[in-house]
């Protein structure tokens, strides 16, 4: 899923204090209007997106997606995005 740094794994504490958020969607773009950084989570773990400029990174925010990239550490360049397969 494409994240937030604020956020990580679970958007349920930020949407609990901000009704207006209803969707993971709405809350990682909210966040990232803020300041925090777009973010990866694979099984609860939350690799921190070095190229965050992708153009693919809002239109997948909130989004389970399927990506293709190099990983060093909590570190990830996402090199190909797409939407996860349901």
């Amino acid at each position: 899923m494409i994240s937030d740094s604020m956020c990580g794994a679970s958007h349920a504490k930020m949407m609990a204090e901000h009704p207006n958020m209803k969707t993971d969607r709405a809350c990682t773009l909210a966040c990232v209007k803020a300041g925090a950084k777009y973010v990866f989570v694979s099984n609860q773990v939350v690799y921190e997106i070095t190229n965050q400029d992708m153009a693919s990174l809002p239109k997948e925010a909130g989004e389970s997606v399927s990506v293709t990239g190099d990983v060093n550490g909590n570190s990830i360049t996402i090199s190909k995005l797409m939407p996860a397969k349901n």
